[in-house]
């Protein structure tokens, strides 16, 4: 018993003391010397607990997951209303991260722990497979997907919990438990994305100004460079793709390269904002009659995103699904989210009738929609846009009853 409490305390040191380190100095001064140097106690004693650091960060995080298991899984079962238990576990899951605030700051913030926001992700995923109940009765839904849900779930919930973080943990657990029901009850966003609803979308988009006429053989040149590099992306780390490995794929030389782009990230730049512009318009651009017999079930401007991002399926496999390209997911969400602001103001003009935290909803659903482009495309978009558009509206726009399995 004396030894078993003597080893908590040890890897606890040790596991404080790395934590401490990575929110001072970063993953690269995080070494084993320098952990135990913090922690008081030798190398000989960190080998006794753990070969590696990785095996020391491993236990960290299983630890921290298996106590979040806990705290949600003792949410009472007598809440008859799924909401109500929506509100508690959701309570009971910030006010979890409010405890541990120190821990997921670090993981979170600006030295953060590579491929932990991952990590939670499929932490939530694979705990909402166990607890949600996915009940769907429309018969205009032809196949809904149970992980599709389950990704939506598990990203709103990550993209709260990193904005939460980021703000300094502005709100209090129960304001923001408070929000995400309301977002589940109320649907504040099935005005904008209802197909019966609200008016045609009208409004144009503010990338869409008039455009320098270019040079055919630059745009030629270009396109060939631009598809080189998502090519190399596929198989290769970014960072271990070289200018040389890029122009030998497009065959060109060097020089021709750098008549266009001074170094790769300048070109991946260009790739990422052009892609995410052409979303933007796509998303702007007229869209299909409400309420058409086809579209009747189906968010047009859901319908136009999922278009252009099939019609555009080679980069964003590239950019999502091959040896991720650094940004991307971030612009990615950092571009839903405008997007959702500028139909916010569109579609409720009078501020007033907002009855939600723009913020935090924003956030929420951005994230959500972010985590179900993500979910398509690494399953090789394998539903049409009509049919994932569907299943995205029926969530965004309807109260799914029996949330939770009690």
């Amino acid at each position: 018993m004396l030894n078993n409490k003597r080893n908590s305390r040890t890897k606890l040191a040790f596991q404080e003391a790395f934590l401490t380190i990575l929110e001072e100095q970063g993953l690269e001064k995080a070494s084993i010397t320098n952990i135990t140097e913090a922690a008081g106690y030798t190398r000989a004693s960190f080998y006794l607990h753990y070969q590696t650091k990785d095996e020391l960060y491993e236990e960290f995080i299983s630890e921290t997951f298996s106590r979040m298991i806990q705290t949600l899984d003792s949410t009472p079962n007598e809440y008859k209303d799924p909401s109500d238990y929506h509100f508690y576990a959701t309570l009971r899951f910030y006010n979890y991260i409010y405890e541990n605030a120190n821990f997921f700051k670090v993981m979170i913030g600006k030295n953060r722990m590579p491929g932990f926001i991952s990590q939670l992700n499929l932490f939530l995923i694979n705990y909402y497979r166990k607890r949600i109940l996915i009940p769907i009765d429309n018969n205009e839904i032809d196949l809904f997907e149970n992980e599709l849900y389950l990704a939506y779930l598990s990203t709103a919930t990550v993209g709260q919990l990193v904005y939460w973080i980021k703000s300094d943990m502005k709100y209090s657990p129960y304001y923001l438990a408070n929000e995400s029901k309301k977002i589940i009850n109320e649907k504040p966003f099935a005005a904008i994305f209802d197909p019966s609803g609200m008016e045609l979308l009208t409004m144009e988009s503010p990338s869409m100004r008039p455009t320098q006429k270019i040079d055919r053989r630059i745009i030629r040149t270009k396109k060939m460079i631009k598809h080189s590099l998502l090519t190399l992306l596929s198989s290769k780390d970014y960072k271990n793709i070289s200018i040389m490995d890029i122009v030998n794929e497009a065959d060109i030389n060097r020089t021709t390269f750098y008549s266009h782009y001074p170094d790769k990230q300048s070109l991946l730049s260009e790739i990422t904002e052009e892609l995410l512009t052409g979303m933007t318009e796509a998303i702007y651009t007229q869209s299909p009659k409400r309420n058409s017999k086809v579209n009747n079930f189906a968010s047009p401007i859901l319908i136009n995103l999922f278009t252009y991002i099939l019609e555009n399926s080679f980069a964003f496999t590239a950019l999502l699904c091959g040896k991720k390209a650094p940004g991307f997911i971030s612009r990615l969400a950092d571009e839903i989210l405008k997007i959702l602001n500028d139909l916010i103001e569109y579609y409720y003009p009078n501020k007033k009738s907002i009855h939600f935290n723009q913020d935090i909803a924003t956030v929420m659903i951005g994230s959500a929609i972010q985590g179900v482009i993500v979910y398509w495309v690494h399953n090789k978009m394998s539903q049409p846009p009509l049919s994932i558009s569907k299943q995205l509206t029926f969530i965004l726009c309807e109260k799914v009853e029996k949330l939770y399995k009690y």
